[in-house]
């Protein structure tokens, strides 16, 4: 934990006593004891180097620095509360968790989501990024999309589209053949199986135009 953090449980003291002005209030809705409440306050104080509240004989007062200090740390909580809410909450509902790389998503995925859920009114879907070849864990979605050749034990795989693989040239880079490329500087992308070494293995056909030279290889 940063040393700028206060933990939590401090946190949550302070907010409902100032939303209260009263240890009292603070500790039933916590379902701690007065005194519990108070410590929590005095750590968060000493912590902070600042006070927060005036103990009043007739109750509690902020200070300026505690009645600056409560929005933020009650934004802070909702936004907590809401991230919680987003990441595990619907688990609990009928949304559709659906795992898949960022690139796939922005590129594929996203363009046919209105359609998709025009033709399912009332369907939620929830995306969860990864990188490609992630490790599995079923507990995390019901779908996942991945790159490769279909073979997932444990898993029932089925096909969704084809890739066509096509390697990018230098600008002003002239081949006579494909395989003058091993002559050159080779760019790879970790994490996809099919690379330059799979590449070489398949057919492939030169396309050329005015400015470059790339090499389309068909799955």
């Amino acid at each position: 934990m940063k040393p700028d953090l206060p933990p939590l449980t401090w946190l949550r003291a302070f907010e409902a006593a100032a939303r209260t002005l009263s240890f009292t209030h603070a500790a039933s809705e916590l379902h701690i004891t007065q005194a519990a409440v108070s410590n929590h306050v005095k750590s968060l104080e000493s912590h902070l180097h600042q006070p927060l509240f005036l103990r009043r004989p007739r109750g509690l007062e902020l200070t300026k620095s505690g009645a600056a200090y409560l929005p933020k740390v009650q934004d802070a909580m909702a936004r907590l509360a809401i991230g919680t809410r987003e990441v595990f909450g619907q688990r609990r509902t009928s949304a559709l968790t659906l795992r898949c790389a960022v690139s796939f998503a922005v590129n594929w995925l996203t363009p046919r989501l209105p359609d998709f859920l025009d033709r399912h009114p009332g369907k939620t879907i929830r995306l969860l990024s990864s990188v490609w070849n992630d490790a599995f864990d079923a507990e995390d979605f019901d779908l996942d999309i991945q790159y490769g050749n279909g073979h997932w034990p444990g898993f029932n795989s089925h096909r969704l589209t084809w890739e066509t693989i096509t390697p990018l040239c230098a600008p002003g880079l002239t081949l006579s053949a494909p395989d003058e490329l091993r002559h050159h500087r080779l760019l790879h992308v970790m994490g996809y199986h099919e690379g330059w070494e799979y590449g070489s293995r398949q057919q492939r056909h030169k396309i050329s135009t005015p400015d470059r030279v790339c090499i389309w290889i068909p799955r």
